[in-house]
């Protein structure tokens, strides 16, 4: 599809809602929560491929329950020896 010059106004209403789209999602308040939504996508991608929550091998409501509740706990457990050792290596550089 060839491209329309600049100076001629386009009038079909999918570009009229891709154009108010886009100036929605130009506010500091879409940047807030699409920041939000983003730390949310990087917990899930590790909650289910280095937690292997993507594939659970145990069935039944209970078990899947304490499955996926072990599996947050180690990735919290994880990020807080990460956290840990990131503070660590932070005081040796201060101190030289």
């Amino acid at each position: 599809m060839k491209r329309k010059p600049w100076w001629q106004v386009v009038t079909d209403d999918i570009a009229l809602l891709a154009a108010q789209r886009r100036v929605a999602q130009d506010t500091e308040q879409m940047r807030r929560l699409y920041a939000r939504r983003a730390g949310c996508e990087a917990t899930v991608f590790e909650l289910k491929h280095m937690g292997g929550m993507g594939r659970l091998r145990v069935r039944g409501r209970p078990r899947v329950t304490w499955w996926c509740q072990l599996i947050a706990y180690a990735t919290n457990f994880s990020r807080w020896v990460r956290h840990c050792m990131r503070c660590e290596r932070a005081a040796a550089a201060a101190k030289g």
